[in-house]
């Protein structure tokens, strides 16, 4: 037998054992995979989200620029477009659609409790240049304004200035956020692309995976349901040495690599990573 086929099965032994918890509902609807029609905005839209302006629910992400804008620098084949992190479906924010502070966005209000962790995937691309800064963000802000031991939680903020002219992220990004006890309250969980300077050139900021877990695995947790187990597994076995930073391959349909099977982000699945989802074995909770 290969020697790394041997290490690989033989790893199975340290995955052998069985765990019943529990993961927290909020954000409702966070991986996308419910939505709406939307005849004004002719879009599908997430349900249990409040949203304004361009927020798609899309299966995949074509770019299409416009007034001059281009995709000629993205990582990301544009031509392939951009699949789910997980699932079917995923959320887009589209800024550049001509009019001045129409920048879209989706809400919903959470409960956050300390130790939670929020979790998710992100991906951001531009037709613009960093001289008209567009960009994603993911905020919390306190549902009540007047309540002074809050205050405004940034999760997350890319801009052109990340990708450069033209340019896009490869593929998603994971990101958690963990909350201590003095973040403890009530928010709106706030996901929203922002048009700078001018109006013209598109950016798209997307979002996958959202959920909040009571005790989040910090470690191999591909599939983003807050622990770590079978199903990531599962997931690496498919991608077994494959090289993840091989042209096209981070955003292969064929492939997991868009999930991040490459824990370690050296380009293979092999050893190394399943080292590391040993290491974390059954940790984090989920239902």
């Amino acid at each position: 037998m290969n020697c790394k086929c041997a290490h690989f099965w033989g790893a199975i032994s340290l995955l052998s054992v069985f765990l019943t918890t529990q993961v927290i509902s909020a954000p409702y609807n966070g991986r996308f995979e419910l939505y709406e029609y939307n005849s004004v905005l002719d879009i599908n839209v997430p349900t249990g989200w409040q949203y304004e302006n361009y927020t798609a629910v899309l299966n995949r992400l074509i770019p299409q620029p416009r007034g001059g804008g281009s995709t000629e620098n993205w990582l990301l084949d544009a031509n392939v477009g951009l699949s789910p992190h997980d699932g079917n479906y995923f959320l887009v924010l589209r800024t550049g659609d001509g009019v001045s502070g129409q920048y879209p966005q989706v809400q919903q209000t959470i409960t956050i409790e300390a130790e939670d962790t929020l979790i998710g995937a992100y991906f951001f691309g531009t037709c613009d240049y960093p001289s008209y800064n567009d960009y994603g963000e993911i905020t919390l802000i306190p549902l009540d304004p007047n309540d002074s031991n809050l205050s405004q939680i940034n999760i997350l903020r890319v801009s052109v200035s990340d990708v450069g002219k033209y340019g896009s992220m490869k593929g998603w990004e994971r990101f958690e956020y963990t909350f201590n006890a003095n973040q403890a309250g009530t928010y709106n969980l706030l996901v929203k692309a922002t048009d700078v300077v001018d109006w013209i050139y598109r950016s798209y900021f997307a979002v996958d995976g959202l959920v909040l877990c009571e005790d989040a695995s910090s470690g191999g947790d591909i599939n983003l349901d807050c622990t770590t187990d079978f199903h990531d597994f599962a997931l690496l076995a498919t991608d077994w040495l494959r090289d993840c930073n091989a042209p096209n391959n981070c955003n292969d349909p064929n492939t997991n690599c868009q999930l991040d099977t490459d824990l370690t982000g050296d380009g293979p699945v092999d050893t190394k990573d399943l080292q590391i989802m040993s290491e974390y074995w059954l940790e984090g909770t989920k239902e």
